[in-house]
């Protein structure tokens, strides 16, 4: 409810969404969690180990961040400010094809 009531436009429409969801009982609780965290916010708690404090059952304990590290400062520019609520497929597949530039081009060098 605090989120809600210092949102701008975009993040109230995202949560009005994922309200109207429970109430329609199409969300779960992990919908309400994630609301007001950003793709970069996730990438963090992934790279620190947080996600698998948070979730051991679920996520494994990370070994080593080194490659995770590097794809998220490639990734951070294009998707990083983006609210989980809102990340889209096209999020997804403009990521992606970035991530193919990039593989293409060092096997060129």
């Amino acid at each position: 409810m605090k989120d809600a009531a210092t949102a701008d436009d975009v993040h109230l429409a995202s949560i009005q969404r994922v309200v109207a969801g429970i109430v329609k009982g199409l969300e779960r609780p992990a919908a309400v969690a994630a609301l007001g965290k950003t793709w970069n916010d996730v990438a963090k708690d992934w790279t620190s180990g947080e996600l698998h404090r948070l979730y051991p059952d679920q996520i494994p304990r990370k070994l080593s961040v080194d490659m995770d590290l590097s794809r998220v400062a490639v990734l951070r520019d294009l998707v990083g400010d983006v609210l989980i609520a809102e990340f889209r497929i096209d999020h997804a597949e403009d990521a992606s094809s970035h991530q193919t530039r990039c593989l293409v081009d060092s096997y060129r060098r």
